[in-house]
């Protein structure tokens, strides 16, 4: 905790008012059950004997609170370097609280010497050479306690209040890595975390310091927005009551900081008080009666009903005094004497509990979360159609494919990209996968025992992609030095048939590797995933390793988890025709949402992705070839055992096509096809095709393969069939209908109410991949009014598009339709340059109020609109 010294007392008067008027409290309160996820508890409770922590915790349920902040020190558990660990003292504290029922939240901050550049004072964030040293500390405290229920992680502790007190820096060195790791590990381990964002000391005006509003700006400003689901603050207010206005009253002043997550479009994000209190001894301080009248009002100012979409737990700071000495504040904060006796506010705490509405549910992110998942590197395997020449050499079948950046740094330091930096490509066919690493390396050495304590590379594969934590039999470690000819495999010795060849470049070395498929254990198909991750090993003065650099894992833990690989995916070989059909194999793809890999003996690959009942079930292929692109025919092999059809929805690039019909088979062993269906497809290996159960799809069937048949040249493609009212937003009011349609399963009514100045819209964005329409000639939409426009107007709708690199390419309104039946409305695109129409990123349909002739006085207009297509 820290707040800066009484400020002189500057009042705004006009911000006074303000804040006054939105403190308006609940006129009456209900009855609440405890303990109550609206109150916490700071429990500083490192190193309390074990019935010393079970009293705590008990008094803490007692109270009526379900939270307990614990902090998980790093300089504590790794205070004797970057091997060393001491997990005794959180794993104490942590199973304490749980084994009361009590909800944790670690804080999860201070950087041991080692990694802070060698300072004492552990405020001071990692280093930049360390940053991988921290997300490792927290992947593995998340290992460790997310499977007991740890579900939330707070990013530091008052990260304002340091010598380097920067939001870009606590960005890039904190936040970032942090979430990523934790994300991580959720993912891993199939449970969802909420990251709590470390809240800023309430310093203001104090050199050095940035203050929390210029903080909370800060993160925005330097990219910090996806990183964390919650948003922390510790609104200090002591010694004057919650509910008296001033600069420094950062509880009334909660409100800016939410307009400043508004305005970056994080108003739905909740702020938690991770710390508020009043110390009850020492200079500028409150009576012990004062300290509990005052947490009362707190809890009301924070559950006032203006706040409640936002404001989540309000955590007490602390549990019990931290030392006998009455004259320092903050050693006088807690709700407990230092002798252990209660003070006033512990007998009023289960009270204001049970009068105190619990928060909404917290946003979560890593697996199945709302918040942007971390990056994973990914990167495509190219299929040849004959065998690779091993020499060492960036011949033909590498042209273009070596392009994989290996660039961070896991072990030691990089002066620069010719001390160490690299590239990789893989191919793949029938029999062999082959790897060629280029490497740029200003010295040469192949001189020790071990290979990785020269200049080498390092293969990591998991066969099977099944992210699992430890090594199995599929998966595996190469290791290749420069200037070798063999190759050694150190977890199976499976070197049977692996062929090697090293060259020498101006600037560094180039390594070319061929793994029979036989030797992995793995028989190749078009669309397959697997794990793969690259390091590169550097020796500069004839000693051991100096550094080491990784493609997807940079904390130089791959070769013990195979989790941290990176993912890779087989993709065919384009058809020389530019056209061609393709079969997707639907278990080589990914599932999620309860879709699971099951065996089904006459599935064309012995594998089906079946369980497909729970909403948001999917099974996924990517990658998928368009050709040209445009549209092209999809053919769906499926097994369904229910004795009538079953619907589940398909989408192509995230957007949903149609509910398909799957009919009865027999049984889940008995395979049929559906009808051909026309997708729109972009031209190249970049698409997605996805099954999925929606919330109107009666499920199931199980997913064995896809076939997709597309053609040489551009063959037309739909943009929108409006299947989905959801993908369209905007002012106009949408309402599926399924007997008007042209196509597909419904048309969209869009209802537009005229404004009395200005626009209403219905807009489609269309996330990447975007909508290539540089081959077509001419858009169709085709649109169905329910009144008549006058004679010789144009319709008061205006069809808009954009492309992410042309802007606006389109935008004019309707030509004068027939009410009452369906028109086709053709608008030639010849006129607008190709390079401007290869990334179609937003429709819109929208009537403005100035159009008046041709709104002719109606309030309201009806379309319904539906097949948007480019030929």
């Amino acid at each position: 905790m820290k707040r800066s010294s009484r400020i002189s007392a500057v009042l705004v008067f006009a911000m006074l008012a303000m804040l006054l008027s939105t403190l308006v409290l609940p006129a009456s309160v209900s009855a609440y059950s405890t303990p109550n996820t609206r109150g916490g508890i700071m429990g500083q409770w490192y190193f309390g004997t074990q019935a010393e922590l079970n009293t705590a915790a008990d008094n803490v349920v007692a109270a009526g609170l379900k939270w307990v902040r614990l902090d998980l020190r790093w300089d504590i558990v790794q205070a004797g370097g970057a091997s060393s660990y001491d997990w005794s003292w959180p794993d104490k504290m942590v199973n304490t609280a749980l084994s009361r029922g009590l909800k944790v939240m670690l804080v999860a901050g201070y950087t041991p010497s080692w990694a802070n550049g060698g300072n004492s004072d552990t405020r001071y964030y990692p280093n930049a050479a360390n940053i991988n040293a921290w997300k490792n500390f927290l992947d593995l405290g998340v290992r460790r306690y997310l499977p007991l229920g740890v579900t939330t992680y707070e990013l530091w502790n008052e990260p304002n209040y340091s010598v380097q007190s920067s939001p870009s820096l606590f960005v890039s060195n904190i936040l970032i890595p942090g979430a990523t790791a934790i994300r991580a590990a959720s993912a891993d381990l199939h449970v969802p975390v909420t990251i709590v964002n470390g809240a800023p000391a309430n310093l203001i005006n104090v050199s050095g310091i940035v203050d929390p509003y210029a903080w909370v700006t800060g993160i925005y400003a330097n990219g910090g927005k996806n990183y964390f689901d919650a948003l922390a603050i510790h609104p200090y207010c002591w010694p004057a009551a919650p509910t008296t206005p001033s600069v420094w009253n950062a509880l009334l002043r909660a409100d800016e900081i939410h307009t400043i997550m508004a305005n970056n479009g994080d108003g739905n994000k909740q702020i938690w008080a991770t710390e508020f209190g009043y110390p009850t001894s020492g200079p500028n301080t409150v009576t012990e009666q004062q300290q509990s009248d005052y947490i009362v009002s707190a809890f009301q100012v924070w559950t006032q009903s203006a706040w409640a979409a936002w404001t989540g737990p309000m955590f007490l700071y602390t549990y019990k005094d931290g030392s006998t000495n009455l004259n320092d504040p903050e050693s006088n904060f807690g709700l407990l004497r230092n002798n252990n006796t209660f003070k006033p506010v512990m007998s009023q705490l289960l009270a204001v509990m049970t009068n105190s509405p619990p928060p909404p549910a917290p946003a979560t992110s890593g697996y199945g979360g709302t918040t942007p998942p971390p990056t994973t590197g990914t990167f495509n395997a190219t299929q040849v159609s004959s065998a690779v020449t091993i020499d060492g050499n960036v011949d033909t079948a590498w042209t273009g494919k070596v392009t994989n950046a290996i660039s961070k740094v896991s072990i030691g330091t990089v002066s620069g990209s010719s001390d160490l930096s690299g590239n990789f490509g893989v191919l793949w066919d029938s029999a062999n996968l082959y790897v060629m690493a280029d490497i740029n390396d200003d010295t040469l050495r192949n001189d020790s025992a071990a290979a990785s304590d020269d200049d080498s590379i390092d293969i990591y594969l998991d066969m099977n992609h099944d992210h699992s934590t430890t090594y199995g039999a599929d998966d595996f470690m190469y290791q290749v030095g420069y200037g070798d000819t063999t190759a050694s495999e150190l977890k199976h010795s499976a070197t049977s048939g692996v062929s090697v060849a090293t060259t020498a470049r101006t600037g560094g070395y180039r390594i070319e590797v061929k793994i029979p498929w036989t030797t992995l254990g793995k028989v190749p198909t078009a669309n397959m995933s697997f794990g793969f991750d690259m390091m590169i090993n550097d020796d500069d003065d004839g000693g051991v390793r100096d550094s080491q650099m990784g493609w997807n894992d940079g904390t130089a833990n791959a070769y013990l988890n195979p989790s941290l690989f990176g993912d890779g995916t087989l993709i065919s070989s384009p058809p020389p025709s530019g056209g061609g059909t393709t079969v997707y194999e639907a278990e080589n793809g990914t599932y999620a949402g309860g879709g699971q890999q099951q065996t089904a003996t006459n599935a064309s690959n012995g594998k089906v992705v079946g369980n497909l009942n729970s909403v948001g079930a999917s099974s996924q292929v990517s990658n998928v070839d368009g050709g040209a692109g445009g549209n092209a025919t999809l053919v769906i092999r499926f097994s369904n055992a229910n004795t009538a059809a079953r619907t589940l929805s398909l989408y192509v690039n995230s957007v949903k096509i149609q509910q398909t019909s799957f009919a009865p088979t027999g049984s889940w062993n008995t395979f049929a096809n559906t009808s051909s269906i026309t997708i729109p497809l972009n031209a190249g290996a970049t698409n997605t095709i996805k099954i999925q159960r929606d919330s109107a799809d009666n499920p199931a069937a199980d997913i064995d393969s896809y076939t997709v048949t597309t053609s040489a040249s551009f063959s037309g493609l739909l943009i929108n069939g409006f299947e989905n009212t959801a993908q369209w937003a905007g002012e106009a009011a949408r309402t599926a209908d399924t007997t008007k349609k042209t196509e597909g399963a419904q048309s969209i009514k869009f209802h537009y109410t005229v404004p009395s100045s200005g626009w209403a819209n219905g807009y489609y964005t269309i996330s990447n991949p975007y909508a290539d329409i540089a081959n077509a000639t001419s858009l169709k939409i085709d649109v169905y009014p329910t009144t008549q426009t006058p004679t010789g107007q144009t319709e008061p709708i205006v069809l808009k598009l954009q492309d992410q690199t042309g802007g606006v390419i389109y935008e004019d309104r309707l030509p004068n339709l027939t009410a009452n039946q369906w028109n086709t409305v053709t608008i030639s695109l010849t006129g607008i340059a190709q390079e401007n129409r290869h990334q179609l990123n937003s429709v819109n349909l929208y009537l403005w109020s100035g159009f008046t002739a041709q709104i002719n006085g109606r309030s309201t207009l009806d379309y319904y609109f539906d097949n948007l297509r480019v030929q």
